[in-house]
């Protein structure tokens, strides 16, 4: 009778930690409130005059500056380090809010596309998502990033790929901090992250841990609390383009 007791009172605790962890949950979707991205010019070009280095930003709510004020605050500082050097830098955009790999590769397969020397793909979060809503598996993730590479080396013939790796930062995001399956959904996240240095014939550079912003780095998160803000997206270009200007 003992040893059922204890049983059912196990049971009963384990009940009772799901019930939390959902109800965490649905209080975080409750809370996130989506914003909509920043007007202004994706396109841009800096630097002096002269034939420039052409570099192409595709990926999701990422590459629209959500979360920020400016548009394309993150591609402008990436291009500015890389200018920096004394070269013309020409930037342009193709991207989607929330758009996953798969919906990325329809897009860049019907858009008109030129010459581009770099190809800065920026994805992963949307394809993570998909964990829990379509069992979608890190493998699925990195299949469909050899897919949409393989479009671009036939669009932009020549081109540099580079897909930045972030780990860790779905630890970051202030609205996650009161998330009780935090630690479990970061270490899925990164298993998504790590699929990005498994494709072949691209650049999957890790960001370091110590520059990605933290939560009391208020000025550097969105108010809505999972993506960064204007100043956040120009720290993590100029961290790609003066690794870019190597």
């Amino acid at each position: 009778m003992d040893g059922f007791a204890c049983c059912a009172a196990g049971v009963s605790v384990f009940g009772s930690a799901c019930s939390c962890a959902l109800a965490k949950i649905i209080h975080l979707r409750l809370r996130y409130r989506p914003l909509e991205a920043p007007q202004g010019p994706l396109d841009g070009r800096t630097g002096p005059e002269g034939e420039p280095l052409r570099l192409l930003f595709t990926g999701d709510s990422l590459c629209l500056g959500v979360g920020g004020q400016r548009a394309a605050a993150f591609q402008a500082a990436c291009a500015e380090q890389l200018a920096a050097g004394g070269s013309p830098v020409e930037w342009k955009t193709v991207a989607g809010d929330g758009v996953d790999v798969d919906e990325l590769c329809d897009t860049i397969e019907t858009v008109e596309l030129g010459r581009f020397d770099i190809v800065i793909i920026l994805c992963g979060v949307n394809d993570f998502k998909q964990l829990l809503t379509r069992c979608r598996m890190p493998r699925r993730f990195r299949q469909s990033l050899v897919r949409l590479c393989d479009l671009l080396r036939g669009r932009c013939e020549g081109c540099r790929i580079v897909i930045p790796c972030i780990l860790g930062l779905f630890y970051c995001p202030p609205l996650l901090q009161s998330c009780l399956l935090r630690e479990a959904m970061g270490a899925s996240f990164d298993m998504f992250e790590a699929q990005k240095t498994r494709v072949a014939g691209v650049e999957a550079p890790c960001m370091p841990r110590s520059m990605i912003p933290r939560p009391e780095d208020e000025t550097l998160w969105g108010t809505d609390g999972l993506h960064p803000s204007s100043e956040g997206y120009a720290v993590v270009g100029a961290w790609l383009g003066r690794l870019l200007a190597k």
